[in-house]
């Protein structure tokens, strides 16, 4: 009927904009709700000390699936984890707020420059496991 289906996802405002929130097959699903990484990663980047940040899916040790943030800062800053997450709960939705930050230097790329994913998944799963504390989600219940 004329669509052409791209597996990109965007929302409507009531003026009639359309907003990007991700693809359709990069969403996960967190304690019931939706939630695009990409929506995320957007919310990090409006922090001034994050230089690039990456949002994947985690999977927590009783199983469940948590989103984890891997997070390049400038050179230079001062700011870690903990700032960084106060700073997402501050301007991000609480539902997709992430259960972990990792921070690097360099994003992992590919040969063609490109982010190396399934690289990046791996090293946020391995820190996750070895370091694992209090989630963010955590940190506001209580």
């Amino acid at each position: 009927n004329g669509w052409f289906r791209t597996g990109d996802l965007f929302r409507r405002d009531g003026e009639g904009w359309y907003f990007y929130q991700g693809r359709a097959d990069a969403m996960c699903i967190i304690n019931g709700n939706n939630v695009y990484p990409a929506e995320v990663e957007l919310t990090l980047m409006q922090h001034p000390d994050v230089a690039d940040a990456l949002v994947l899916p985690l999977i927590s040790r009783s199983g469940k699936l948590r989103l984890g943030a891997l997070v390049c800062i400038r050179a230079g800053s001062r700011s870690d984890s903990t700032q960084l997450m106060d700073f997402y709960l501050a301007h991000g939705a609480l539902h997709a707020v992430p259960a972990w930050v990792t921070l690097c230097e360099v994003m992992p790329r590919n040969t063609a420059g490109k982010v190396d994913r399934v690289h990046a998944a791996r090293l946020l799963q391995q820190d996750y496991q070895s370091r694992h504390v209090l989630s963010a989600t955590t940190r506001i219940a209580g």
